[in-house]
């Protein structure tokens, strides 16, 4: 990707946030997230992908008392399973890292046009309709926006499994001389209902009694039916009537089984109203908070695909969306079919196809431009013209870019181009809070302050006081905390609450401390990397080199013993957030 111009309208987007939890709770928040952005924009991969996803859903977790953060373990767990099963199908791509570069697409779009971010507040921030909205600057897009954009794929093994059984079959008909009877298969439940109805805690009735007052036309059995909701959020976004949409819906599964295909977006959608609705009924939030934002950000995800296959064809025959009737559902749409870049091939045709390697992007007031840049060749006038034809056909895009909007593609070294120049388990992991990381985070750097703190003036940076260390060493301590619970994943331990009834874990075994000391080295070196340091004689923070990026056999025993302190201190941290280490 070309950081030119889509690192810097994302830095300008993070100059203008403002986060609650920040300014009344004096977190680092903010940090912590656009530090997990510029690591990925310095080395764009699964890993740091995963950081972001991380950074933002500790940033906006419901807290239960619990260090899990479900939301990312789910993401996680579709990559894997994206990486893994997806080998058998055709037509399979990337979708982790994806998702995180239409969140970050997103961002700029906001951060430059000013267009858009009228048709945002005028729809979304009237404090009448929805009086909870965040007060901090920029906040409630970044919250709606992170959900929907992060989110809007995770329904996707759906889809590599309707794909996969079809491929399979297929395969064994062609094989026995059949290839003229392809089999048709898809997706069946032997009881949707249970898909798509909310859980429904104790006090499930008050908690939605504000939303049926806003939509006497309802009942708590509407509401009780994800289906209804996406429903009731498109008829009232689009201006369209709720009991046709609602027959259509109901009738998409069928649909989905009568044309052999999956619509991802509508398993994402529902997903996220499942859990948001578990999880807001269990911590006893507002239920506004739900029936708003979140299903705002369902009816986007939902959208990204059904306003151009379903809303757009009769009986409704929609035209181009507007930004101002779903300011989230368009962005959505926009940057998921613009992000064309560095995804990864899966399937064996989709791995034969020339692909985009990276691109340049420039937006303003009045355009938005992008050249999409393949290593081997250009992607050709085809798929410039149908890029262009698609977005123009589902989106009104004169609205916020009246000068225009332009698609191209070149190959890497071409005189086009030269001129326009000028590892992770399936596992689910434990987490602590981001909070709890944060003060893990601030021992650490205390703790390191102690021990190598001198009288030279100036004190050095990494020597200052927290609230004055540059922001990408606050995110280096704040990684290694947020390492601790892979090490001890490693030698088969946990990390639970100080009550959770688990015996704890006094200290590691010598030879535990010697294997987690050399991945903590690994981890490091890994970031240090990551962040453009390279290797050198002699450490020089300025110019970013260090003697000790070397591997574990080649450092001396004074440097090792750095790594084993650290580990050595993991128990004692968290104990002094009120967690333990246990043997599983």
């Amino acid at each position: 990707m070309n950081k030119k111009h889509l690192r810097t309208y994302v830095d300008d987007f993070f100059d203008t946030l403002e986060m609650y939890e920040d300014l009344a709770r004096g977190h680092n928040f903010k940090t912590y997230i656009h530090q997990s952005v510029c690591k990925f924009f310095d080395f764009e991969s699964k890993e740091t992908a995963m950081d972001v996803y991380l950074s933002f859903f500790d940033a906006y977790r419901i807290t239960m008392g619990e260090s899990q953060n479900a939301f990312a373990d789910l993401l996680d767990m579709m990559r894997s399973y994206e990486e893994k099963a997806s080998t058998l199908t055709a037509r399979q791509r990337d979708h982790y890292v994806h998702s995180v570069n239409v969140f970050l697409l997103g961002l700029a779009v906001f951060s430059q046009n000013a267009a858009y971010r009228r048709a945002f507040n005028t729809s979304v921030m009237d404090k009448k309709s929805y009086p909870f909205s965040y007060d901090t600057r920029n906040e409630e897009f970044f919250y709606r926006w992170g959900i929907a954009s992060l989110f809007h794929d995770a329904g996707y093994p759906m889809e590599i499994i309707h794909k996969q059984t079809d491929q399979y079959l297929n395969f064994i008909v062609d094989a026995v001389g059949k290839k003229e009877e392809k089999v048709d298969t898809y997706l069946a439940f032997s009881d949707f209902s249970k898909f798509n109805t909310l859980p429904q805690l104790e006090g499930f009735p008050s908690f939605c009694q504000g939303f049926l007052q806003s939509y006497p036309g309802m009942t708590l059995e509407n509401v009780s039916r994800p289906l209804d909701l996406l429903s009731a959020g498109i008829a009232q976004s689009l201006s369209v009537a709720f009991p046709s949409v609602k027959e259509k819906l109901d009738g998409f599964i069928a649909d989905m089984q009568r044309f052999h295909f999956v619509d991802h977006g509508f398993y994402s959608a529902v997903i996220v109203l499942q859990w948001y609705a578990y999880l807001m009924q269990l911590s006893g939030w507002k239920s506004e908070y739900f029936f708003s934002p979140i299903l705002n950000c369902a009816t986007a995800i939902l959208l990204h695909n059904y306003y151009g296959n379903v809303l757009q064809k009769e009986p409704f025959s929609l035209p181009p969306l507007k930004a101002n009737l779903h300011p989230i559902g368009w962005l959505l749409i926009l940057c998921d079919e613009l992000q064309e870049w560095n995804r990864e091939a899966y399937g064996w045709i989709d791995k034969t196809k020339p692909a985009a390697d990276r691109s340049d992007i420039t937006v303003t007031d009045g355009y938005i431009k992008v050249v999409y840049v393949s290593e081997k060749a250009s992607l050709g006038s085809g798929f410039e013209r149908e890029k262009e034809n698609l977005l123009y056909s589902r989106l009104d895009l004169d609205q916020l870019f009246p000068e225009g909007f332009e698609v191209s593609s070149v190959s890497a070294g071409s005189a086009a181009w030269n001129m326009h120049q000028t590892f992770r388990e399936t596992s689910v992991i434990p987490r602590p809070l981001l909070p709890q990381l944060e003060e893990v985070a601030k021992m650490i750097h205390s703790d390191y302050v102690q021990k190598h703190g001198s009288s030279k003036k100036p004190v050095p940076p990494e020597l200052r006081e927290w609230d004055e260390l540059p922001e990408d060493i606050k995110y280096s301590n704040l990684s290694q905390a947020r390492h601790i619970s892979e090490k001890l994943r490693t030698v088969g331990c946990g990390i639970a609450s100080a009550d959770s009834g688990f015996a704890p874990l006094s200290e590691l075994e010598s030879g535990e401390i010697e294997a987690l000391s050399a991945l903590e080295h690994q981890r490091w070196v890994a970031e240090r990397r990551a962040s453009g340091w390279t290797l050198g004689p002699k450490k020089d923070i300025a110019k970013k080199i260090s003697p000790y990026l070397v591997s574990w056999e080649d450092l001396t025993e004074p440097i090792r013993d750095l790594d084993r302190d650290a580990v050595r201190n993991i128990i004692p941290l968290l104990a002094r957030v009120g967690l333990i280490a246990y043997r599983k």
